[in-house]
């Protein structure tokens, strides 16, 4: 039964659905166990949009959403540590809109929403 253990360990989700969307990227890095993310850009009517998300640690948790009408805008995740929760969503109609969430250290929990934003940031 040890072996399964360090497999367990290694074990790294990650999500994507852009399949249907009109130039839209996603890109995801996690290092460590237990981290799940989703990138969700899967709405037909969402173009030119950016998901970036980098976990490193355990326990973490990051999901990014850009749908409805998002067009232009960036979304941004950062997590160094353990047991951080962060979520992004930007829709209806969002354009040039750009979300950052760099969170350092333990235990923290965010969340961000841009709608029918123009230009708009949030950095947190």
């Amino acid at each position: 039964m040890k072996t399964l253990h360090p497999i367990a360990a290694a074990v790294l989700i990650g999500f994507s659905v852009n399949a249907f969307s009109d130039n839209n990227h996603a890109i995801l890095v996690q290092v460590g166990g237990g981290n799940m993310a989703v990138a969700d850009q899967s709405d037909l009517t969402i173009r030119n949009n950016l998901i970036v998300q980098a976990q490193i640690g355990t326990a973490n948790d990051s999901d990014a959403s850009q749908t409805t009408g998002t067009s232009n805008s960036v979304a941004t995740h950062l997590q160094v540590g353990e047991l951080n929760t962060s979520e992004s969503l930007q829709q209806f109609n969002t354009s040039q809109s750009n979300i950052f969430i760099n969170q350092v250290g333990s235990m923290n929990e965010l969340l961000s929403i841009l709608v029918f934003s123009q230009s708009d940031q949030a950095a947190l």
